[in-house]
Protein backbone atom coordinates (compact mmCIF):
# COMPACT_ATOMS: atom_id res chain seq x y z
CA UNK A 1 0.00 0.00 0.00
CA UNK A 2 1.84 3.55 -1.35
CA UNK A 3 1.17 6.49 1.06
CA UNK A 4 1.93 9.65 1.07
CA UNK A 5 3.71 11.31 3.29
CA UNK A 6 2.73 14.86 4.02
CA UNK A 7 5.99 17.74 4.31
CA UNK A 8 6.59 18.15 7.97
CA UNK A 9 7.46 22.16 7.51
CA UNK A 10 3.46 22.23 7.14
CA UNK A 11 0.93 22.90 9.36
CA UNK A 12 0.50 19.43 11.30
CA UNK A 13 -1.43 16.62 9.72
CA UNK A 14 -4.93 16.62 9.85
CA UNK A 15 -5.94 13.13 10.99
CA UNK A 16 -9.88 12.91 11.61
CA UNK A 17 -12.38 10.33 11.58
CA UNK A 18 -15.43 10.61 9.27
CA UNK A 19 -18.06 9.02 6.90
CA UNK A 20 -17.46 8.18 3.51
CA UNK A 21 -19.10 5.35 1.50
CA UNK A 22 -21.23 3.82 3.54
CA UNK A 23 -18.19 3.11 5.99
CA UNK A 24 -16.22 5.11 8.68
CA UNK A 25 -12.91 6.43 7.69
CA UNK A 26 -9.59 6.98 9.55
CA UNK A 27 -7.55 9.59 7.58
CA UNK A 28 -4.60 10.80 8.27
CA UNK A 29 -3.71 14.13 6.05
CA UNK A 30 -4.57 12.75 2.47
CA UNK A 31 -4.24 8.64 3.37
CA UNK A 32 -6.83 6.44 4.79
CA UNK A 33 -5.74 4.58 7.58
CA UNK A 34 -8.55 2.79 8.21
CA UNK A 35 -11.86 1.94 7.60
CA UNK A 36 -14.94 0.30 9.29
CA UNK A 37 -18.20 -0.15 6.45
CA UNK A 38 -21.41 -0.11 7.32
CA UNK A 39 -22.89 -1.61 4.18
CA UNK A 40 -24.49 -4.42 6.26
CA UNK A 41 -25.82 -2.76 8.98
CA UNK A 42 -29.47 -2.45 9.05
CA UNK A 43 -31.43 -1.73 12.30
CA UNK A 44 -35.52 -2.42 12.57
CA UNK A 45 -37.84 0.06 13.70
CA UNK A 46 -41.45 0.61 13.77
CA UNK A 47 -42.05 4.66 14.12
CA UNK A 48 -39.44 7.83 13.56
CA UNK A 49 -38.82 10.83 13.17
CA UNK A 50 -36.14 13.40 12.98
CA UNK A 51 -36.26 16.85 15.38
CA UNK A 52 -33.62 19.72 15.41
CA UNK A 53 -33.23 21.77 18.45
CA UNK A 54 -31.43 24.99 19.08
CA UNK A 55 -29.74 24.40 22.00
CA UNK A 56 -29.05 28.09 23.16
CA UNK A 57 -25.46 29.55 24.72
CA UNK A 58 -25.40 28.76 28.82
CA UNK A 59 -28.97 26.61 28.56
CA UNK A 60 -28.98 23.41 31.02
CA UNK A 61 -30.69 20.56 31.88
CA UNK A 62 -32.81 21.16 28.82
CA UNK A 63 -34.43 17.96 28.03
CA UNK A 64 -33.80 16.03 24.60
CA UNK A 65 -37.88 15.42 23.96
CA UNK A 66 -38.19 12.08 22.15
CA UNK A 67 -41.75 13.68 21.03
CA UNK A 68 -44.88 11.06 19.98
CA UNK A 69 -42.70 8.25 20.97
CA UNK A 70 -42.08 9.01 24.55
CA UNK A 71 -40.09 6.95 26.58
CA UNK A 72 -40.04 4.22 24.13
CA UNK A 73 -36.72 5.05 22.44
CA UNK A 74 -34.58 1.93 21.21
CA UNK A 75 -32.91 3.82 18.38
CA UNK A 76 -30.85 8.00 19.32
CA UNK A 77 -28.42 9.37 16.89
CA UNK A 78 -26.83 13.06 17.54
CA UNK A 79 -25.55 15.28 15.06
CA UNK A 80 -24.10 18.14 16.47
CA UNK A 81 -22.93 21.43 15.03
CA UNK A 82 -20.81 24.40 16.22
CA UNK A 83 -20.23 27.67 15.17
CA UNK A 84 -17.88 26.55 11.85
CA UNK A 85 -17.06 30.65 12.11
CA UNK A 86 -15.33 30.21 15.54
CA UNK A 87 -11.63 30.21 15.03
CA UNK A 88 -10.63 28.41 18.05
CA UNK A 89 -12.97 25.61 16.42
CA UNK A 90 -11.04 25.34 13.69
CA UNK A 91 -8.33 24.08 15.40
CA UNK A 92 -8.90 22.54 18.56
CA UNK A 93 -12.21 20.69 18.10
CA UNK A 94 -11.67 18.15 20.53
CA UNK A 95 -12.05 21.11 23.60
CA UNK A 96 -15.63 21.81 21.81
CA UNK A 97 -18.32 19.64 23.59
CA UNK A 98 -21.62 20.08 24.90
CA UNK A 99 -22.80 17.48 27.67
CA UNK A 100 -25.45 15.47 28.83
CA UNK A 101 -26.71 13.01 31.51
CA UNK A 102 -29.25 10.47 31.68
CA UNK A 103 -32.27 10.42 34.42
CA UNK A 104 -31.17 8.96 37.50
CA UNK A 105 -27.49 9.11 36.95
CA UNK A 106 -26.23 12.91 37.16
CA UNK A 107 -22.76 12.41 35.88
CA UNK A 108 -21.89 14.52 33.09
CA UNK A 109 -20.68 13.45 29.63
CA UNK A 110 -18.90 15.25 26.67
CA UNK A 111 -20.51 15.46 23.36
CA UNK A 112 -18.78 16.40 20.70
CA UNK A 113 -20.00 15.84 17.05
CA UNK A 114 -21.96 12.80 17.03
CA UNK A 115 -23.89 10.16 19.70
CA UNK A 116 -25.20 6.73 18.50
CA UNK A 117 -27.33 4.96 20.88
CA UNK A 118 -29.49 1.90 20.61
CA UNK A 119 -31.67 -0.30 22.95
CA UNK A 120 -34.35 -2.79 22.85
CA UNK A 121 -37.92 -3.51 23.71
CA UNK A 122 -37.00 -4.54 27.32
CA UNK A 123 -34.31 -2.01 27.85
CA UNK A 124 -35.26 1.69 26.30
CA UNK A 125 -32.61 4.66 25.62
CA UNK A 126 -33.51 6.57 29.26
CA UNK A 127 -34.20 10.17 28.94
CA UNK A 128 -30.94 12.37 28.30
CA UNK A 129 -30.65 15.90 29.41
CA UNK A 130 -28.41 18.58 27.72
CA UNK A 131 -25.77 21.07 28.49
CA UNK A 132 -24.50 23.78 26.59
CA UNK A 133 -21.59 25.61 28.31
CA UNK A 134 -20.26 27.72 25.18
CA UNK A 135 -21.29 31.46 24.56
CA UNK A 136 -23.14 30.44 21.19
CA UNK A 137 -25.93 28.35 20.07
CA UNK A 138 -25.58 24.43 19.05
CA UNK A 139 -27.63 23.02 16.84
CA UNK A 140 -28.22 19.44 16.73
CA UNK A 141 -30.22 17.22 14.19
CA UNK A 142 -31.66 14.08 16.15
CA UNK A 143 -33.21 10.88 14.75
CA UNK A 144 -35.36 8.75 17.07
CA UNK A 145 -36.69 5.61 16.34
CA UNK A 146 -38.75 2.42 18.18
CA UNK A 147 -39.18 -0.74 17.87
CA UNK A 148 -42.61 -0.90 19.56
CA UNK A 149 -45.26 -0.29 17.55
CA UNK A 150 -48.09 0.26 20.27
CA UNK A 151 -45.91 2.92 22.39
CA UNK A 152 -49.08 5.01 23.27
CA UNK A 153 -51.50 7.29 21.06
CA UNK A 154 -53.14 10.34 22.35
CA UNK A 155 -50.99 11.57 24.69
CA UNK A 156 -48.91 14.44 26.02
CA UNK A 157 -45.73 15.59 25.84
CA UNK A 158 -44.74 18.62 27.77
CA UNK A 159 -41.84 20.67 27.97
CA UNK A 160 -40.46 24.32 28.62
CA UNK A 161 -39.42 26.59 25.75
CA UNK A 162 -38.92 30.26 25.04
CA UNK A 163 -39.30 30.15 20.90
CA UNK A 164 -40.95 27.53 19.08
CA UNK A 165 -38.45 27.90 16.37
CA UNK A 166 -35.88 25.62 18.61
CA UNK A 167 -37.99 22.37 17.55
CA UNK A 168 -38.73 21.15 14.13
CA UNK A 169 -41.16 18.28 13.90
CA UNK A 170 -40.84 15.69 10.64
CA UNK A 171 -41.42 12.22 9.52
CA UNK A 172 -44.46 11.91 11.99
CA UNK A 173 -46.66 8.77 11.16
CA UNK A 174 -49.88 7.37 11.96
CA UNK A 175 -51.81 11.05 11.29
CA UNK A 176 -49.98 12.51 14.08
CA UNK A 177 -51.22 15.97 14.88
CA UNK A 178 -48.61 17.80 16.69
CA UNK A 179 -49.93 21.15 18.78
CA UNK A 180 -48.55 23.82 20.90
CA UNK A 181 -51.08 25.45 23.62
CA UNK A 182 -48.99 28.18 24.41
CA UNK A 183 -47.15 26.29 27.37
CA UNK A 184 -46.52 22.66 26.33
CA UNK A 185 -46.14 20.57 23.10
CA UNK A 186 -49.37 18.14 22.38
CA UNK A 187 -49.10 14.77 20.11
CA UNK A 188 -53.03 14.26 20.04
CA UNK A 189 -53.76 11.25 17.48
CA UNK A 190 -57.38 11.72 15.53
CA UNK A 191 -58.46 14.25 18.40
CA UNK A 192 -57.29 17.71 17.57
CA UNK A 193 -57.04 20.38 20.43
CA UNK A 194 -59.36 22.88 19.64
CA UNK A 195 -58.87 26.18 19.54
CA UNK A 196 -59.37 28.98 22.56
CA UNK A 197 -60.22 31.28 20.34
CA UNK A 198 -63.28 32.16 18.04
CA UNK A 199 -62.14 35.66 17.54
CA UNK A 200 -58.89 37.62 18.74
CA UNK A 201 -58.66 40.80 16.79
CA UNK A 202 -57.48 44.56 17.53
CA UNK A 203 -59.56 47.63 17.27
CA UNK A 204 -59.19 51.03 17.46
CA UNK A 205 -60.56 54.48 16.42
CA UNK A 206 -59.59 58.11 16.91
CA UNK A 207 -62.82 60.13 17.94
CA UNK A 208 -62.52 64.28 17.12
CA UNK A 209 -66.37 64.18 19.33
CA UNK A 210 -68.16 61.66 21.31
CA UNK A 211 -71.02 60.34 18.70
CA UNK A 212 -71.36 56.93 18.98
CA UNK A 213 -69.41 54.88 16.59
CA UNK A 214 -68.70 51.05 15.86
CA UNK A 215 -65.77 49.39 16.03
CA UNK A 216 -65.16 47.55 12.84
CA UNK A 217 -62.51 45.01 11.26
CA UNK A 218 -60.27 47.30 9.24
CA UNK A 219 -58.20 49.91 11.86
CA UNK A 220 -58.96 52.91 11.47
CA UNK A 221 -58.37 56.58 12.41
CA UNK A 222 -60.75 58.81 11.21
CA UNK A 223 -64.57 59.31 12.32
CA UNK A 224 -64.93 57.36 9.41
CA UNK A 225 -65.89 54.71 11.88
CA UNK A 226 -69.26 55.47 12.58
CA UNK A 227 -70.12 53.15 9.91
CA UNK A 228 -73.03 50.72 10.98
CA UNK A 229 -72.91 48.28 7.50
CA UNK A 230 -71.37 45.64 7.00
CA UNK A 231 -67.92 46.64 7.57
CA UNK A 232 -68.15 47.19 11.45
CA UNK A 233 -68.87 43.11 11.22
CA UNK A 234 -66.79 40.52 13.50
CA UNK A 235 -67.81 37.14 11.88
CA UNK A 236 -67.05 34.14 14.10
CA UNK A 237 -65.20 30.97 12.69
CA UNK A 238 -66.17 28.52 15.01
CA UNK A 239 -69.23 27.44 17.09
CA UNK A 240 -69.95 27.02 20.54
CA UNK A 241 -68.28 30.06 22.65
CA UNK A 242 -70.39 31.69 25.29
CA UNK A 243 -67.83 34.70 26.00
CA UNK A 244 -66.96 38.18 24.95
CA UNK A 245 -63.83 40.35 26.39
CA UNK A 246 -63.39 43.35 24.86
CA UNK A 247 -59.80 45.02 26.72
CA UNK A 248 -60.52 48.94 26.23
CA UNK A 249 -58.14 51.74 26.27
CA UNK A 250 -58.57 55.39 25.91
CA UNK A 251 -56.54 58.28 25.75
CA UNK A 252 -58.74 61.42 25.39
CA UNK A 253 -60.39 61.98 29.38
CA UNK A 254 -58.64 61.35 32.30
CA UNK A 255 -62.21 59.54 33.19
CA UNK A 256 -64.38 58.63 30.18
CA UNK A 257 -67.73 56.88 31.12
CA UNK A 258 -67.81 54.76 28.07
CA UNK A 259 -71.07 52.16 27.31
CA UNK A 260 -70.46 49.59 25.01
CA UNK A 261 -73.29 47.34 23.35
CA UNK A 262 -72.96 43.92 21.37
CA UNK A 263 -75.19 43.55 18.80
CA UNK A 264 -75.01 40.01 16.74
CA UNK A 265 -76.62 38.85 13.05
CA UNK A 266 -76.68 35.52 11.81
CA UNK A 267 -74.67 33.65 9.05
CA UNK A 268 -73.05 36.99 8.74
CA UNK A 269 -75.91 39.12 7.74
CA UNK A 270 -75.78 43.21 8.02
CA UNK A 271 -76.70 45.20 10.91
CA UNK A 272 -79.58 45.73 9.31
CA UNK A 273 -81.08 42.14 10.59
CA UNK A 274 -78.66 42.71 14.17
CA UNK A 275 -80.32 42.60 17.56
CA UNK A 276 -78.52 44.09 20.60
CA UNK A 277 -77.70 40.70 22.81
CA UNK A 278 -75.81 42.54 25.85
CA UNK A 279 -74.78 46.03 27.41
CA UNK A 280 -72.29 47.14 29.66
CA UNK A 281 -70.87 50.99 31.06
CA UNK A 282 -67.71 51.43 32.61
CA UNK A 283 -65.36 54.32 33.54
CA UNK A 284 -62.12 54.09 31.61
CA UNK A 285 -59.81 56.11 32.96
CA UNK A 286 -56.69 57.88 31.26
CA UNK A 287 -54.57 55.08 29.51
CA UNK A 288 -55.85 52.18 31.71
CA UNK A 289 -57.06 49.04 30.14
CA UNK A 290 -60.67 48.47 30.66
CA UNK A 291 -62.42 45.00 30.82
CA UNK A 292 -65.73 44.24 29.37
CA UNK A 293 -66.46 41.17 30.12
CA UNK A 294 -69.57 39.60 28.50
CA UNK A 295 -70.41 35.91 29.74
CA UNK A 296 -73.41 33.37 28.99
CA UNK A 297 -74.05 34.01 25.40
CA UNK A 298 -74.94 31.82 22.59
CA UNK A 299 -72.52 32.56 19.66
CA UNK A 300 -72.81 30.37 16.57
CA UNK A 301 -70.67 29.84 13.94
CA UNK A 302 -70.59 32.57 11.08
CA UNK A 303 -72.55 35.38 13.46
CA UNK A 304 -71.41 38.74 12.31
CA UNK A 305 -70.56 40.90 15.65
CA UNK A 306 -71.05 44.66 15.73
CA UNK A 307 -69.20 46.51 18.93
CA UNK A 308 -71.19 49.80 19.58
CA UNK A 309 -69.26 52.68 21.50
CA UNK A 310 -71.20 55.41 23.12
CA UNK A 311 -67.96 57.41 25.09
CA UNK A 312 -68.71 60.70 27.14
CA UNK A 313 -65.61 63.00 25.44
CA UNK A 314 -63.71 62.45 22.27
CA UNK A 315 -60.13 60.59 22.54
CA UNK A 316 -57.97 57.70 20.75
CA UNK A 317 -60.07 54.50 21.58
CA UNK A 318 -58.09 50.72 21.24
CA UNK A 319 -57.48 47.70 22.37
CA UNK A 320 -58.40 43.55 21.84
CA UNK A 321 -61.57 41.61 21.27
CA UNK A 322 -61.34 37.86 21.62
CA UNK A 323 -64.43 35.45 21.29
CA UNK A 324 -64.00 32.27 23.66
Amino acid sequence: MTKIVPNDLLNPTEKTIKNWNCSFIAVEGPNILDKLSLEDLAIPYESQYRSRIILKAGETDQPLIYGFIGKAVTFLMIKVTYDSADPYYQYEQEKYNITYYFENDPILRPLNRLMVMTGSADEKIPQIYLNNPLDYDVVLDVMHATTDSDFGTGITIGFGMSNLSDVVFSGLTSGDIITYDGTTWHNVVSNPIVPTYGLKTYISADRSNSSSFYFNSILKTSDSSTSSGYESAFMVNNSGFTTVNIYLRQTGSPSNNTIISLYSSTNGNSFSSSSLIVSDTKMITLDTITLYSFTGLTINQYDSLFIYCQPTFSGIFYGEITVE
